[in-house]
């Protein structure tokens, strides 16, 4: 069971830093590729727990059908939702 949650810092947060990385260059952060769409959901366990998630979903390109692989990326406990956040947004605009 997926509920979409508006979480507009996090959305902010994000815009932001693919800002900078894209200005200054940084990571290996490949510009160019799909436009991607970011969605941040709540996934609600079988017991009620809730586990936020962050998705980076390409788009489909003028009249193209297409499917895309999944990739699941949990972020570490010690650092941010951000850590993976470059990469999130490479992959996706490759495809991913």
């Amino acid at each position: 069971f997926l509920d979409e949650t508006v979480q507009v810092p996090a959305v902010k947060a994000h815009a932001a830093a693919m800002s900078l990385a894209q200005a200054v260059s940084l990571s290996d952060l490949r510009p160019g590729g799909r436009p991607v769409r970011w969605e941040h959901l709540t996934v609600v366990s079988g017991d009620g727990t809730r586990l936020r998630a962050t998705v980076a979903i390409p788009q489909q390109r003028g009249g193209e059908r297409a499917s895309f692989p999944v990739v699941v990326m949990p972020n570490s406990w010690a650092l941010c939702v951000l850590e993976y956040t470059l990469k999130q947004q490479e992959w996706a605009a490759a495809g991913y």
